[in-house]
């Protein structure tokens, strides 16, 4: 028997095929298969999701969505999926179908194109209004079940003025200030005397922290845990990262986590983007958080966007 990763090879393969043969876009396609091998190396199952979503995303992005209609052109869009994915011997999951799924990409362009008209329109804010995906969950007892918790990287920044500080030792603190990005040296960190007011403080003044190889495993020892206690414990960098590459990684990359509640909530965008790239992001957020789940849409009560000054938007 064929193995889920062997198949989700295949498909890696079929979609690199398919969008260097029509669109000679082989940069693109190359990004999305290292971004999905990134994402979909913690099991089995995962893998099957994400060439799902890769599928979903195609689909959703009218820029590349020609692509599988440029194969299969006379089928309804949910045929389509189904017969890429048997193409290359993958049975399409269940978790997207756009012919039976619970959230149609048609209702989805709908309702971003209400929130963008309405962002333009006379209720303009003075500042630029952040998308949210608003989660409702049912049959899930958050004190039995596992709590998932999942992170994605979307092909869109949601959210560009996410302040993400550099924790660097002398090298990258030097390009830190070339670049004008924030950062803290290792004599900045002793300076604070383990005081967890003034740590908390820190945690508080930045939404992220990049530290480096030669630091991270100092952090612990110089601030205690209280980096890991606000989930801003920082993700480590190399001396050959690009500093504002690895800042945006950051920036682009959303986390599901069940806590204590059946809801969530995470920026999936915001009123400066185009609805291709709004509709991109929710597809792959939506699919992303379905594949987390015990029993994927069985699991899923209620699903809105919403920008900041907004009204909800209803998908689901």
């Amino acid at each position: 028997m064929t193995s889920p990763q062997h198949t989700y090879r295949r498909l890696l393969r079929e979609i690199n095929r398919q969008f260097t043969s029509v669109n000679g876009n082989r940069a693109w396609a190359t990004q999305m298969r290292q971004q999905w091998v990134a994402a979909s190396q913690d099991s089995a199952s995962s893998n099957m999701h994400a060439a799902t979503n890769i599928l979903a995303f195609l689909t959703s992005n009218r820029k590349h969505g020609e692509l599988i209609s440029e194969f299969y052109p006379r089928m309804p869009e949910g045929d389509r999926i189904e017969k890429t994915a048997r193409r290359v011997g993958l049975e399409a999951p269940k978790t997207y179908n756009p012919d039976g799924t619970k959230v149609p990409i048609t209702r989805v362009r709908e309702e971003v194109s209400a929130i963008l008209a309405a962002s333009t329109g006379e209720t303009k804010r003075k500042f630029v209004e952040t998308v949210e995906l608003q989660i409702g969950l049912k049959n899930y007892d958050p004190q039995r079940d596992k709590r998932f918790s999942g992170t994605i990287k979307l092909p869109y920044i949601p959210r560009p003025r996410l302040s993400v500080c550099i924790l660097g030792d002398a090298h990258d603190c030097d390009r830190a200030k070339e670049q004008e990005m924030p950062f803290r040296s290792a004599e900045d960190l002793k300076k604070l005397n383990k005081n967890k007011k003034l740590i908390k403080k820190l945690a508080a003044s930045f939404d992220a922290f990049l530290a480096s190889e030669t630091m991270i495993k100092q952090i612990p020892r110089l601030l205690g845990p209280g980096l890991h206690k606000a989930g801003k414990f920082p993700t480590p960098i190399s001396r050959n990262d690009d500093l504002n590459v690895r800042a945006d990684e950051i920036r682009a990359t959303i986390k599901f986590q069940l806590k204590k509640v059946l809801c969530l909530a995470v920026a999936i965008g915001n009123v400066s983007m185009t609805e291709d790239e709004l509709v991109s992001n929710i597809m792959l957020a939506i699919n992303f958080l379905v594949s987390l789940l015990k029993k994927n849409w069985q699991n899923v009560k209620s699903l809105f966007i919403k920008s900041t000054m907004g009204k909800p938007h209803r998908l689901l």
